[in-house]
């Protein structure tokens, strides 16, 4: 490709969905029987945006309906919610298929679900388990499911070696951050606003929520954590 067009390769690697919708289709022209590859190459695309969508549909769904079990899992309700919900995201992926929907695309993709999401993530995740809930209980689950005790090496890793590896990487990610550019098409400020906003919704969703129940449940710290 980067020979017939009589550019260097890196020029031709486009990233995001130019590499989706431009260079994979030029690929697939240029190989045997081309239909064939873009059919084949377009309907995996589509099977792997509904499996996607299955998963995150389901987790929505389940989310919901496990915090109001008596309103939603009646019968028949459970199927009215769930044709609800995926009205609702059709209506608010329309907005994608619009003449600005590929900022828009764009927008999502960058701060949706960023590297800071995993990294918060998962030194929420070591915070709770290994030092909240405790380590040695972890352990002790463990076992009781497996019939077999993890290593000590593990619980190096949950309480000392990922948070460290995971807070390092997050100070990385914010030293070398910059705003999201579309080639020379630069956002408003309400766009990285909005961005933020996504990527602070996943990432401050479990210590906010962990803070409600521990004022919510009566007791003392102790035994609020014991309960929790």
């Amino acid at each position: 490709m980067a020979q017939k067009q009589g550019v260097t390769v890196d020029n031709v690697a486009e990233s995001g969905p130019g590499l989706v919708f431009v260079v994979y289709p030029q690929a697939t022209a240029m190989m045997p029987f081309p239909q064939f590859w873009s059919v084949c190459f377009f309907l995996m695309l589509f099977f792997l945006s509904v499996d996607t969508h299955f998963v995150s549909v389901e987790c929505f769904i389940t989310s919901i309906s496990d915090l109001f079990p008596k309103l939603l899992r009646a019968a028949g309700r459970s199927e009215i919610f769930a044709l609800f919900i995926c009205l609702l995201f059709f209506f608010i992926h329309l907005t994608l298929v619009t003449e600005g929907g590929i900022y828009i695309f764009q927008l999502y993709d960058y701060y949706g679900c960023t590297r800071a999401c995993h990294y918060c993530m998962a030194l929420s995740e070591c915070l709770a388990l290994a030092w909240i809930f405790g380590a040695d209980r972890v352990i002790k689950n463990i076992e009781d499911m497996t019939g077999q005790r993890p290593s000590v090496f593990f619980k190096l890793c949950w309480k000392y070696i990922i948070p460290l590896l995971s807070l390092i990487s997050f100070i990385l990610y914010l030293v070398g951050y910059t705003h999201l550019k579309i080639n020379n098409y630069v956002y408003p400020d309400w766009a990285y606003t909005l961005g933020w906003t996504m990527t602070l919704s996943s990432v401050l969703m479990m210590p906010l929520w962990a803070a409600g129940q521990m004022c919510l449940t009566p007791g003392t710290f102790r035994q609020v954590r014991a309960q929790i």
